[in-house]
């Protein structure tokens, strides 16, 4: 049944649309995530744990860099970060949400909200999505405690706490962006789902683009970062909408 939902909601265009707001709201998210970290830490540890946090969310080296590369610059061209552009960052980057929003009440078939209850959605979602870059932050000091072995507190965890951190994103979009009183369990279920299929994908798209099997460097040249971002974020966008659809197929047949 989730296949066949799947299939008729056409999730793979809905995925490459959430790919392309993702991408238009990307860097105001990270400039966003960046000033919000320099609350807590300097601007060089707060740098530090964004690439940490980039690390973990994106297998493509190249794309990586490139991501990098362009926060970098364009902190340099902005300088200073005051209270008003900080607001401008949260606006545009509350984007990707209030669209996911409309994808999201397609696949739970219910209506949309009003557009200021899906902006201020989009809003508190980037806020959830700061916690967790500030979880991240945490960890990653965690993980400098030296154990008697030698080894870090965290370095063995590493992999599931990339699980645990994505599966509480996928759910917490799953029960809070739809227009629904969604359950707790089939969401969790669901965000679960797409938290492993995320981790997975990641492994296996990391081990496609240095295997020497990717000709994306041949075919795209200079283009190829930006071309393997944008089939990351495509493949994220599925992987989402597919545990979305886990989901509400869970709800209407186990939690009516």
């Amino acid at each position: 049944e989730t296949a066949d939902r799947v299939d008729r909601l056409e999730v793979p265009l809905r995925a490459a649309a959430a790919a392309y707001y993702g991408l238009l709201a990307l860097f105001p998210l990270l400039l966003f995530l960046i000033s919000l970290g320099s609350v807590l830490l300097s601007r060089v540890e707060a740098r530090s744990a964004l690439d940490e946090f980039l690390i973990r969310a994106i297998p493509a080296p190249e794309a990586l860099e490139f991501v990098q590369q362009t926060v970098t610059q364009t902190l340099a061209n902005r300088g200073s970060i005051g209270v008003i552009s900080l607001l401008v960052l949260l606006w545009s980057a509350s984007t990707l949400f209030a669209n996911l929003e409309a994808s999201l009440n397609v696949i739970w078939d219910v209506p949309r909200r009003m557009v200021w209850h899906r902006r201020l959605l989009g809003i508190l979602a980037v806020m959830v999505l700061a916690g967790l870059f500030i979880l991240t932050i945490a960890l990653s000091t965690l993980q400098a405690i030296p154990l008697p072995e030698g080894t870090s507190l965290l370095e063995d965890l590493d992999l599931w706490i990339t699980i645990v951190v994505a599966t509480l994103f996928f759910w917490l979009i799953y029960r809070w962006l739809p227009n629904a009183k969604v359950p707790a369990l089939p969401t969790l279920a669901g965000g679960a789902l797409a938290g492993v299929a995320w981790v997975a994908a990641q492994a296996a798209f990391r081990w496609y683009l240095t295997s020497g099997l990717s000709n994306l460097g041949a075919v795209y040249g200079t283009l190829t970062s930006l071309i393997g971002l944008i089939l990351w974020a495509f493949v994220t966008g599925l992987i989402l909408y597919v545990g979305a659809v886990f989901s509400a197929v869970l709800q209407q047949r186990y939690w009516k």
